[in-house]
């Protein structure tokens, strides 16, 4: 019996030191006791910096540099270097793009403050999940996986010249925008069509063109959205 008062104690000290912890994270208003968990993660203000969309951007910053040197890698050494290390290379390559898709849809939808439309990207993200069962069972598409996920290059540049303004970096995002998104996306609606109809119409890529053309769609959607807020900005006094 002597020992109920000190678990209670220790648990009353950790009660306390949670509670200071979330107060410190979410504010002063946060309540222990009315505000339920759902409602914190709401309020979350961010781990690492204070701000829940700096912390997104810059854990998408770090792993889809990661993603976009493993592309490069395993594409020139799937040209150039030995099966065994292309093929060690695109394990990495695949897994960990799969890994950051699942882990980036549910830092959102547990998250949403963390970015300004989280159920479209986590739309985007399922899509792509389901996209990326087509190198899975057929390696030898792999390089499909590494021409759309090339496209990270502007979520990268996109991120970075709102962290850090600059006319080069802006200059470099609406370059590979316009050339990945706007150009490179359309050209690939066609080619995975044309595999398709290589291989026959009851053939896993038949969702290539499919994804491909979801994806392109997506991408001039955000163009149009992109195009319309700096037309509300040069409008403002």
């Amino acid at each position: 019996m002597a020992e109920a008062p000190a678990r209670k104690s220790v648990r009353k000290s950790v009660h306390l030191v949670n509670n200071a912890l979330a107060a410190d994270c979410l504010g002063e208003n946060w309540n222990a006791r009315t505000t339920p968990l759902p409602a914190v993660l709401k309020q979350w203000h961010g781990f690492f910096t204070g701000d829940p969309v700096k912390d997104h951007d810059i854990a998408n910053v770090v792993f889809i540099s990661v993603i976009l040197a493993l592309d490069v890698s395993w594409s020139v050494a799937n040209k150039y270097a030995t099966d065994a290390l292309a093929s060690l290379l695109f394990t990495a390559f695949f897994y960990v793009s799969l890994i950051y898709f699942i882990a980036d849809a549910l830092w959102i939808a547990v998250v949403p403050k963390s970015c300004k439309t989280p159920g479209v990207v986590i739309g985007h993200h399922v899509v792509v999940i389901f996209y990326m069962s087509i190198p899975f069972f057929y390696p030898e598409y792999g390089w499909c996986m590494a021409a759309c996920l090339s496209v990270e290059t502007c979520t990268v540049l996109l991120i970075v010249k709102r962290l850090y303004p600059h006319r080069m970096l802006e200059a470099a995002f609406y370059t590979a925008w316009v050339v990945i998104r706007l150009i490179y996306y359309p050209y690939l609606c066609w080619a995975f069509f044309q595999i398709w109809v290589e291989v026959g119409p009851w053939h896993l890529v038949i969702f290539a063109p499919i994804f491909q053309v979801l994806l392109t769609c997506l991408s001039y959607f955000w163009t149009y959205t992109l195009v319309v807020n700096m037309l509300r900005r040069r409008k403002k006094p």
